[in-house]
């Protein structure tokens, strides 16, 4: 009462200046207050561990990735670049963009460069996303591109090696059949660029990645950490 509550027909009438008030959880909050916290007796809540884990192929994917120094790269399904199976985007976000990705290769020698112009000499990025193209269905593709510059990496053995298509093929091996990779130079010529290294990609389909994927086991249960790079 001294709330402005009142109770008709089993039902809590709510006074009008009390706005705040929208569900049943405001109400017991309200209770709770008035009764005073530290005078409600605790119960102990249980919740039974789950004793099955379930392996996300992406996931583990990703961590194999990680772990061979490669980063994550998150670009938006948006592109400006149109072919014959682009699909045409009606309300677009960007007047400029107006396609959804029919690859991920553009997007990512974008991503690429812009390392490269802030004096990255090691580049090694991979992106999952979903391709569409205008086939009748539609037709959507969850696709991994690889995109890799550059020096091996930056320690003292791989400092002075670069990388090239072997080193691309020999890493990706490890979780990839053979007959599904295929790794791609791509020319330097008309893109916005000074350095001199090669750059090579390559795109594989995930629809069947469950079976196609080779087991990794990595070197610990802790979750990886990811960089995005625009």
């Amino acid at each position: 009462l001294k709330l402005g509550f009142e109770v008709e027909d089993s039902k809590i009438v709510i006074p009008s200046h009390r706005a705040d008030i929208k569900n049943q959880n405001d109400l017991a909050e309200e209770v709770a207050r008035i009764i005073g916290y530290d005078n409600i007796i605790p119960s102990e809540i249980f919740v039974e561990k789950s004793t099955t884990i379930t392996k996300n192929p992406i996931n583990n994917l990703k961590s194999f990735l990680v772990d061979k120094g490669f980063y994550e790269v998150i670009n938006q399904p948006f592109s400006e670049e149109s072919s014959s199976t682009s699909i045409q985007v009606d309300n677009p976000l960007d007047t400029k963009k107006k396609y959804l990705r029919t690859n991920l290769r553009n997007s990512l020698t974008k991503n690429l460069l812009y390392n490269e112009r802030r004096q990255k000499d090691s580049i090694k990025l991979f992106e999952i996303s979903d391709i569409y193209s205008n086939s009748q269905p539609l037709n959507k593709r969850k696709v991994l591109g690889i995109i890799v510059s550059g020096r091996v990496g930056k320690n003292y053995k791989d400092f002075s090696k670069k990388i090239d298509d072997k080193f691309l093929l020999e890493t990706l091996n490890q979780v990839f059949d053979k007959e599904d990779l295929s790794v791609i130079d791509i020319s330097r010529d008309n893109l916005d660029s000074k350095s001199k290294n090669k750059i090579y990609y390559c795109e594989i389909h995930l629809e069947n990645l469950p079976n196609s994927i080779k087991e990794y086991v990595p070197k610990t249960n802790f979750p990886s950490s990811f960089k995005i790079y625009e």
